[in-house]
């Protein structure tokens, strides 16, 4: 839905996906949807709120050592950081993803 523009939608279906699974206790499923709403938000123009979104998600998937998502998350977090004008950042994050 964030592809053709209704972040209102989105925004709606993150936040019910995300609720289910912390009512789950699905912490991977946690991390790949704050992810999502970080990339939704980001897209959207809001780079503070996917910032946060993306570093919640990066605290849980450091806590379950999954490196693939880590290196994901990382680079996401990297762009972010260049797409602000924050190079120094972008950089730290991109070396470490």
């Amino acid at each position: 839905m964030t592809e053709i523009g209704d972040y209102a939608a989105a925004s709606t279906i993150y936040a019910e996906c995300l609720q289910i699974n912390r009512e789950l206790g699905d912490r991977f499923s946690i991390a790949a949807v704050l992810a999502n709403m970080g990339a939704a938000m980001s897209n959207h123009g809001d780079q503070q709120q996917a910032r946060v979104l993306y570093e919640e998600s990066l605290t849980i998937l450091l806590e379950l050592d999954n490196g693939w998502c880590i290196a994901m998350v990382l680079d996401n977090l990297g762009e972010l950081a260049h797409l602000v004008g924050d190079y120094e950042q972008a950089r730290r994050h991109l070396q470490a993803s």
